[in-house]
């Protein structure tokens, strides 16, 4: 839209146009495909062990250099989980928000608790609005706020939650909640 208000790009206003028609298309298109996927259960993946998802995850990210990016597991790490590549793709992309909000250390802490297993991810970065995860709204300079949304609607068809809190001073914390299997 800003670039559509630039009077010294009159010529380029057409092109511009649908290119801002085509992204509002797009826009739709996701909402649409992740209204439905929040419906819908996760029937198709695997059952993997709670240390297995949690390396699955750490071989996806990049180690930053000037980040310090610790996981750490709390109390019992037992059970099982029921994962796929998007669920392991979500957890990796909340964890890249956090290493590129600005901060220099990360923690991922996991622990089982009430049949669950719990990941927090918590960062000292510039934390977030309370408008964050939805559609159209991002921290980021060129973000259209898709992957929290994402990420909320592939968590949520596994039967889980996910949770913002923000501290008072900076960083924001990262609860995701995953149902583990009964064996």
């Amino acid at each position: 839209k800003e670039l559509l208000n630039n009077p010294e790009l009159g010529e380029h206003h057409k092109s511009l146009g649908i290119v801002e028609s085509q992204i509002y298309r797009c826009k739709d298109s996701l909402t649409k495909i992740t209204a439905s996927t929040g419906t819908t259960q996760a029937i198709d993946g695997s059952v993997v062990s709670i240390e297995s998802f949690i390396k699955k995850i750490k071989s996806h990210l990049l180690q930053p250099q000037d980040i310090e990016l610790t996981f750490a597991a709390h109390t019992n790490t037992r059970g099982s989980l029921l994962i796929d590549k998007t669920l392991v793709q979500s957890l990796v992309n909340l964890i890249t928000n956090a290493l590129e909000s600005n901060a220099t250390v990360v923690d991922v802490n996991y622990e089982t608790y009430d049949e669950s297993l719990v990941i927090t991810v918590a960062d000292n970065g510039s934390g977030l609005k309370s408008n964050i995860g939805q559609l159209n709204k991002s921290e980021k300079e060129f973000g259209m706020g898709l992957g929290l949304f994402l990420a909320q609607a592939t968590i949520e068809r596994f039967s889980g939650t996910i949770r913002v809190n923000n501290y008072t001073t900076q960083g924001t914390q990262l609860e995701i909640t995953l149902p583990l299997v009964k064996t």
